[in-house]
């Protein structure tokens, strides 16, 4: 948020909307300032341009469906899933993503998972241990994220192997392509790889190992294997 932005009408009452469906709502200037969605399908929220800088608005949704924010020009300025989303206007008559800036936001993306295993073939790496899964996206059983909705995430993986061909490459995957990848050369080595990846609603991401030469039997260490997702603001 901008530091000069003096934040002039704080959300003073709420508007407990009944459950909805897919379609558009159009916010005016004179609705209360806190929104609260119970969705149960897709829609979109567009805010009002007859306000002033510094105008507060929270959109909450309480729902399973996904909410799309946007700018009363049509522009996009997040997607929110079961949470809630505060955004300030930067001018008066906003009218533009750029217009509106996002204060806070619930509701993110977080998975963080450990596991362990042998592969004898090219596969995507387990990671069975769930430790955090803030929206259900990610599956044990096969090891992909898949996303609910349109966001930015941060991803990070280490993987250690204990004993095996000490030939073989780690991929943060999305879509089944790859976005990064470590080379390893032997094992008892710890790869690392990290990326921001953009992603669309039902892309999916993987942490993959491939093989650089020939059959292997990889062993993956619990204590030494993880993947994280982050959702970012």
């Amino acid at each position: 948020m901008p530091q000069n932005l003096q934040l002039t009408r704080q959300p003073n009452g709420a508007n407990i909307r009944a459950s909805e469906g897919a379609g558009t709502t159009t916010l005016l200037g004179r609705d209360a300032r806190w929104q609260v969605f119970n969705l149960s399908a897709a829609r979109t929220v567009v805010l009002p341009s007859d306000g002033s800088a510094g105008d507060v608005w929270q959109i909450s949704n309480v729902g399973t469906g996904v909410l799309t924010l946007q700018s009363s020009g049509l522009n996009t300025i997040t997607v929110l899933g079961n949470g809630s989303v505060s955004v300030a206007a930067l001018v008066a008559a906003p009218t533009t993503a750029g217009n509106w800036t996002l204060i806070q936001k619930s509701g993110l993306s977080y998975v963080y998972a450990t596991g362990s295993g042998q592969s004898t073939s090219n596969v995507v790496v387990p990671f069975a241990t769930e430790l955090l899964d803030t929206n259900s996206e990610y599956n044990t059983g096969t090891g992909v994220f898949t996303a609910k909705r349109a966001m930015v995430v941060r991803v990070a993986t280490a993987v250690r192997t204990d004993s095996g061909t000490p030939s073989y490459t780690i991929q943060i995957r999305k879509n089944s392509a790859t976005v990064i990848r470590a080379s390893v050369a032997q094992i008892a080595v710890t790869a690392l790889c990290e990326a921001l990846i953009s992603l669309a609603s039902g892309d999916t991401v993987d942490i993959y190992c491939g093989y650089s030469s020939g059959p292997a039997n990889l062993t993956f260490s619990t204590e030494l294997q993880y993947v994280s997702i982050q959702e970012l603001l």
